[in-house]
């Protein structure tokens, strides 16, 4: 599910008990067993150090995971030029392009 640029799995990462103040990126491998929609929560858990389940739930209303799947697909219209989806969730902002690569960055208050 997670690979790094030479495409070989990750080694799990470990997770510190605080969030990460830096961008968090990883790449959805479409030729895998794991959905996008998999790939964003578990990327969002790994980002925030919430559990899976409840990172599910906070991005229930915000997104379909399976409209993402589908408008994500390789082979899509949508997929046949560069593009991207970003939404807010949890105090981070998580952009998705259609090239699998998931980016999720901290919100940062306007002061």
């Amino acid at each position: 599910m997670y690979q790094n640029a030479n495409n070989r799995p990750r080694e799990p990462r470990m997770v510190s008990s605080r969030p990460h103040s830096e961008p968090y990126c990883v790449t959805h491998n479409f030729g895998g067993t794991a959905t996008l929609s998999e790939t964003v929560v578990h990327a969002i858990s790994g980002a925030t150090n919430v559990d899976v389940r409840k990172v599910e739930q906070a991005i229930a209303g915000r997104i379909d995971p399976s409209a993402l799947d589908r408008i994500f697909r390789p082979g899509q219209p949508s997929t046949q030029s560069f593009g991207q989806l970003s939404i807010s969730v949890m105090g981070y902002d998580v952009t998705i392009y259609t090239n699998g690569q998931i980016v999720i960055r901290p919100q940062t208050s306007l002061q």
